[in-house]
């Protein structure tokens, strides 16, 4: 049940969308690329850093299959594109699936291990009729960890135009 009450646009103002974790991760991870080329423009402490889960074997005591993010306080029924960038240093395939869920869904999978420079987009979500978007990560199907290890390290939300 982490919350960030009031994210903020790029320029720093808010936008009146509330972030929640509604399915835990595992923990967080310190062990991604900190040298990244997306248009993300990230920070090594944004880069390195993620959320994990563990989808096909238990981890620290406990396996999660899927985290989720809800997002609520969409007022309209515009679209968006919704972009995630994962990462963590690794030699194996931990294709990581991130599905958008409202009135419309999508998914889309990108392979964390030492990504340095891929980025995956959902295009097209609209919100709910409670103004609310569901994000499910969870292993992908190229997933070849073990564990079925995934990350999240950074997301973007765009209005559609």
């Amino acid at each position: 049940d982490a919350t960030i009450p009031n994210l903020k646009y790029q320029d720093n103002e808010f936008t009146g969308i509330e972030m929640m974790i509604t399915s835990r991760f595992n923990g967080q991870n310190t062990n991604g690329e900190t040298e990244t080329n997306t248009d993300f423009n990230m920070p090594a402490e944004v880069s390195g850093n993620s959320f994990y889960g563990n989808s096909k074997g238990v981890w620290a005591g406990i396996l999660v299959e899927k985290g989720v993010i809800k997002l609520s306080g969409f007022t309209n029924d515009s679209s968006y594109e919704f972009c995630f960038f994962g990462s963590r240093t690794a030699t194996d395939n931990r294709e990581t699936k991130y599905t958008v869920i409202g009135a419309t869904t999508g998914s889309a999978s990108l392979n964390a291990a030492s990504n340095t420079d891929e980025i995956a987009c959902v295009q097209g979500i609209k919100a709910d009729a409670n103004g609310e978007i569901m994000i499910e990560v969870t292993s992908g199907d190229n997933n070849d960890n073990g564990n079925g290890f995934f990350y999240i390290n950074a997301m973007r939300i765009s209005p559609e135009e």
